[in-house]
């Protein structure tokens, strides 16, 4: 099998959190956090207003890109409680890579939680899916989620110019990486 293809997805656990899969019962959370503008503004993606329908077609995806085997969308819970969303999408034409994407609710900002899933997908992606490299990236506009990137022990790799079109701009993207090998020497 193909580094980083399998169409099952374990829960995983780490001191604080639980990264689960996404279920359909989450689309009223997704949507009350990601709605927050302050996520639209400092994420590549996520657009302002998120509505209810936006929740639901993010949960279908996660499971449509499980099933396909690229990509793994976790729910991130917190004392029981939905405060976010970590994923590891296969990069198309690039075998054995994948990119690490996450979003915290601003209720749950400045508390870790980022740089807690992101490790533990780190993990997951050397360890289970044998993936050989890990790339990560943010908006310039978003330091805070640069740190996170360093704090998995990503090295910096650079910034690509105009990459992201949002709210009628391009953006810039600071872009971030680790190896197995690094990964396994640290």
């Amino acid at each position: 099998m193909q580094p980083g293809i399998r169409k099952m997805q374990p829960d995983i656990v780490t001191p604080r959190l639980i990264l689960r899969q996404m279920q359909m019962t989450d689309a009223a959370a997704i949507q009350d956090l990601a709605g927050d503008q302050k996520i639209a503004i400092s994420t590549l993606h996520i657009p302002h207003p998120f509505s209810q329908k936006h929740a639901e077609e993010t949960i279908n995806s996660a499971h449509q890109g499980l099933s396909e085997g690229t990509s793994y969308h976790y729910a991130i819970v917190a004392r029981n409680e939905f405060v976010g969303i970590a994923s590891l999408r296969l990069t198309a034409g690039e075998p054995g890579t994948s990119d690490v994407m996450y979003w915290i609710g601003v209720p749950h900002w400045g508390q870790g939680y980022a740089t807690e899933a992101a490790q533990a997908l780190l993990k997951y992606g050397f360890e289970e899916l044998h993936l050989e490299r890990i790339t990560g990236k943010h908006a310039l506009f978003n330091p805070a989620s640069g740190r996170v990137l360093q704090k998995t022990g990503m090295r910096y790799d650079g910034i690509k110019q105009k990459v992201v079109y949002k709210d009628g701009a391009w953006h810039d993207s600071s872009n971030w990486s680790v190896t197995a090998a690094d990964y396994f020497c640290k």
